[in-house]
């Protein structure tokens, strides 16, 4: 499926510990808007980028995730032909027990829409938080049957 690489932002959001994966991952991603924060806290990074984002679709993706082959044709296509599909989510190949937020494409109105996630000490991780947002709200999630590889603490 061919779409047009400019209706897809790409959302990083930078630790301090991830900022060596930066160079690579814009030169993989050069063909995207591309939108940045290393606002301390992540709620308010991904917040303060996900205001700037005009584009239909949204990749949120952490530094050091690695996507595989085809995620975003196949997610796109997907949300496309469901219009209650609010995010095409994975988890990792090495299982964390629920898709990962840092590795998740959204059509960008829900999006803006559904994130209001606060960094609250003691309260649900932004993941689960997000995820229990979207269903409250009668959308769904869908998942693809692969699973990014998460790089923490690699350099």
């Amino acid at each position: 499926m061919m779409f047009d690489a400019k209706n897809l932002t790409v959302i990083f959001t930078v630790a301090k510990e991830d900022e060596h994966f930066l160079d690579d991952k814009l030169a993989n991603f050069s063909d995207y808007p591309i939108v940045i924060s290393r606002t301390i806290g992540l709620g308010k990074a991904r917040r303060e980028c996900i205001d700037k984002v005009s584009t239909e679709y949204v990749l949120v993706l952490d530094l050091d995730n690695v996507l595989p082959d085809q995620y975003i044709e196949d997610a796109i296509m997907i949300m496309k032909a469901d219009t209650k599909i609010a995010v095409i989510a994975l988890d990792y190949e090495e299982c964390i027990g629920h898709y990962g937020f840092g590795t998740s494409l959204w059509k960008g109105e829900m999006l803006k829409k559904l994130y209001d996630y606060q960094d609250y000490k003691g309260e649900l991780c932004e993941c689960c938080y997000l995820y229990r947002k979207v269903l409250q709200n009668k959308y769904k999630i869908e998942t693809l049957p692969y699973r990014a590889i998460h790089n923490k603490g690699s350099n």
